[in-house]
């Protein structure tokens, strides 16, 4: 739908137009994700609020496709957290480091969020 990124995007996400040009679009990405989740019986996701499991759903309504996690479980980490630790809600950063763990990477940049997501998931787990 845009196919250049904007400066503004590529200052909050640390992603540059040559990864947008060489990325896969979203059916390929799906059919990938599909082919890598069939090993699962029991997968789930978790991110940090709704916000991601809503922009999969319109990106997938974009595409005419399905969601790239249709039919698996989502868990918003940041209701879990704010339950578990009777905190009020908190940014992903801010939780990170509230835990004692080492904020990793950029902040917003899908890849690093997962990554720290993921260790909040693991600490709350125990």
């Amino acid at each position: 739908m845009n196919p250049v990124l904007t400066d503004f995007c590529k200052q909050l996400i640390s992603i540059q137009q040559a990864d947008v040009d060489s990325a896969g679009i979203y059916v390929e990405i799906g059919e990938e994700l599909g082919v890598f989740l069939a090993q699962y019986s029991d997968a789930a996701w978790a991110s940090w609020g709704d916000y991601d499991a809503r922009q999969l759903e319109r990106d997938a309504d974009l595409a005419g496709c399905p969601s790239l996690l249709e039919g698996l479980p989502h868990f918003n980490a940041k209701k879990w957290h704010a339950g578990l630790y009777d905190d009020r809600p908190k940014s992903l950063k801010q939780t990170v480091e509230s835990l004692g763990l080492v904020w990793r990477g950029t902040y917003h940049r899908g890849i690093d969020d997962a990554r720290n997501v993921a260790s909040i998931l693991k600490k709350m787990l125990g």
